[in-house]
This record gives structure tokens, sequence and C-alpha cells, in this order.
């Protein structure tokens, strides 16, 4: 954690530190990963800040938002793997649940 606080200093020193640290566990203290969980937080506070006109923005909102979106990207990704596999009525419930899934992480992250 030492090392992903003093990486982040150097990238983004205007990240207060528990934003460090939601990056540093959502990476796994990956450097690469840390410093895009870090820019991707900025970011996000910057759009509510804007959106609300307003400079407060909870930490929980964008922890909430980080990890939806993050599911939703890694669950996306998953599509091309299923477009390879052989769908039987006896599998299609497991793609049937995929969707719903996929369909509450999309109105997640486009209502929050």
């Amino acid at each position: 954690m030492t090392q992903s606080l003093a990486i982040m200093a150097k990238r983004a020193s205007d990240l207060p530190e528990p934003y460090v640290l939601l990056a540093h566990a959502l990476s796994g203290g990956v450097p690469r990963d840390l410093i895009r969980y870090g820019r991707r937080t900025l970011e996000m506070h910057e759009e509510i800040s804007s959106a609300r006109q307003a400079p407060a923005v909870e930490l929980t909102e964008i922890s909430g938002r980080l990890i939806v979106e993050e599911l939703y990207d890694t669950l996306a990704g998953f599509r091309t793997l299923l477009s390879k596999l052989h769908w039987t009525h006896e599998n299609a419930a497991w793609l049937s649940t995929y969707r719903v899934v996929m369909d509450h992480l999309r109105h997640a992250r486009h209502h929050k």
C-alpha cells in the first residue's frame, strides 16, 4: 500500500488518500491498474461534480459506480467466449441469466 501511495503521489497528487486506497484495493497493487483506477476515479469525481454543480462527492458513490462499471466491463468481455459455446436447451438458462445480470448492470451504470 505504501508503494501505491507513492505512485499516486507522483501520478495524481490531487487524488485524496481514501480514493488512492480504493484504487489500490481494486488494482491489487498492480501499478498499471492502480493508475488506471486512480484516473477513472478522478474522471468520475469530475463528471459527478459538474453534473451536480457541486464539488462534494462521496467516496461511497464513486466506489459503487466504479465497481458496477468494472463488473459490467468484465462481464461484457465474456460475450466473446459465450459466442463460441454450443447453446442447447440444457444450457440456455445460463445465457438467459447472463442477459438478466447484464441488463441490471446496464441499468445501474446509467442511472447512478
